[in-house]
């Protein structure tokens, strides 16, 4: 069998063998927190009020991370708590501002959030398990439904793709190898 026999039998069975890479997306939730009142000493530091516990497949890097929820009541509208919130350690943000208003009186019993997490917050979601503090800024209770960690990692490439590939730049490089022509080299000097 020749060369070019075996580039093809190569070629097709990685072709068919090929599966396509998928990115996932891996959401955990933890169960909905209603904190304590307070009405002085504030920030008060409510501590790691639970762990998220997920898996990112070996080799995965994550491309983005949310924190989401609601927070208000379903009894009183005007009893969230203006808090901040740290994933697993990293700088807190706030999610319902001191004083702002539709924290307080929105009309509405719950109020949902999404917060895009920072590259920075990236590794040390990798490892499969991330804290959630709370740190209460104002008066009454926090109230914070259904905390959810949401991940989107990318796309692991498969060893059929990294062997196409390599076959692919092999392959070109012996057709560019083969299409030189040897030209001779004169050389000549003038006086």
């Amino acid at each position: 069998m020749n060369i070019k026999a075996y580039a093809v039998a190569a070629i097709a069975s990685m072709t068919l063998g090929a599966l396509p890479a998928s990115a996932a997306t891996i959401v955990s939730t933890l169960a909905s927190y209603n904190g304590p009142e307070a009405s002085s000493g504030f920030p008060i530091d409510r501590g790691i009020i639970g762990t998220f516990n997920y898996a990112i497949a070996p080799g995965s890097s994550i491309t983005s991370a949310f924190l989401e929820g609601t927070y208000g009541t379903s009894t009183v509208s005007s009893s969230t708590a203006s808090f901040n919130a740290s994933v697993d350690g990293n700088t807190a943000f706030t999610v319902c501002g001191l004083n702002a208003m539709n924290c307080y009186f929105s009309g509405q019993a719950y109020r949902s959030f999404s917060i895009a997490l920072s590259s920075a917050t990236f590794a040390s979601l990798l490892d499969g398990s991330a804290s959630l503090r709370l740190i209460q800024t104002s008066n009454v209770n926090i109230r914070y439904g259904t905390p959810t960690l949401r991940i989107v990692t990318a796309a692991v490439p498969e060893p059929s793709t990294w062997a196409m590939m390599l076959i692919g730049f092999g392959g070109a490089g012996a057709m560019l190898r083969r299409s030189k022509r040897k030209t001779a080299t004169k050389v000549s000097f003038v006086l």
